[in-house]
């Protein structure tokens, strides 16, 4: 992920310089588990440029069903935004624009959502 290939394409996708990366963990979400509405901000240990989710395992998808998607509110009237992530997805979230987002809770018993989550800070001068 600080490979410097790696860098260059995500930079060249998001049009930020970017710097280190930190990885929150590995979030794993089973039947009732959810991520409620949040905006990812900088903080403390930094400007953040990028959020990150790559996709170890994920819910099948089917017509009406949203688990474990990714929800993005926008203003309204455009309906929300659901992303839907595969396994084997990469998802990158431009962080200074990201509105308010939540994980849809997994409804179905046996299915399940992991991944690998994330950021990149932009680079220091």
């Amino acid at each position: 992920m600080q490979s410097q290939e790696t860098l260059g394409i995500l930079q060249s996708i998001s049009g930020y310089r970017l710097g280190r990366a930190r990885f929150v963990g590995i979030t794993h979400y089973e039947q009732g588990d959810f991520l409620g509405p949040h905006a990812d901000r900088s903080g403390a240990d930094g400007a953040k440029a990028i959020a990150f989710s790559y996709c170890l395992a994920a819910p099948s998808y089917s017509e009406g069903h949203d688990d474990g998607a990714l929800i993005y509110r926008r203003d309204h009237p455009e309906p929300d935004l659901a992303l839907r992530p595969t396994a084997g997805s990469f998802i990158i979230f431009d962080v200074p624009r990201m509105g308010v987002h939540y994980v849809a809770p997994i409804l179905r018993k046996s299915e399940a959502r992991i991944s690998l989550v994330g950021f990149y800070y932009f680079a220091e001068d």
